[in-house]
């Protein structure tokens, strides 16, 4: 039995904005419970837009965050790595990357997927879907009301 939780987290539109907008929300109640996050993204500008994202998350607070290429991502609340890059030692993956076939970093409590119903995202969640089943893992759905 795998320890892992997998999680996919179903929204309703197509926005790319609000899909970012609900990793954000993923990153900030991980950092309340103490856990280090990675994100894995599809492209360099979705790192970008995530990033900035993160360091304006509040008024009054941001969301601390680095590359993982750079020296203080260890020390950062949120590793931002590109595909096929993963992050290493953390307790929270967030994939938002392209790849069908994930890897699940060793020690990783939770695995998320957040899923927007564009059918680039769709054809990807899916394959990704079917691989956590044929590992032997149970994904758990979650559908976020409009």
């Amino acid at each position: 039995m795998n320890e892992t939780v997998v999680r996919f987290y179903i929204l309703p539109g197509t926005e790319s904005a609000a899909r970012l907008s609900f990793v954000r929300v993923l990153c900030r109640k991980a950092l309340q419970n103490g856990e280090k996050t990675a994100v894995v993204c599809a492209d360099e500008a979705t790192a970008t837009q995530l990033g900035e994202l993160l360091w304006m998350d509040r008024p009054a607070s941001f969301i601390a965050n680095a590359r993982g290429s750079d020296p203080m991502a260890e020390k950062a609340a949120v590793q931002l790595v590109v595909s096929p890059e993963r992050g290493t030692s953390v307790d929270v993956l967030i994939d938002l990357g392209d790849e069908t076939r994930p890897d699940i970093p060793s020690g990783c409590k939770r695995m998320f997927e957040v899923v927007i119903q564009q059918s680039d995202v769709l054809a990807v969640t899916r394959k990704r879907y079917l691989h956590y089943l044929q590992r032997g893992f149970t994904p758990e759905k979650v559908t976020i009301d409009g």
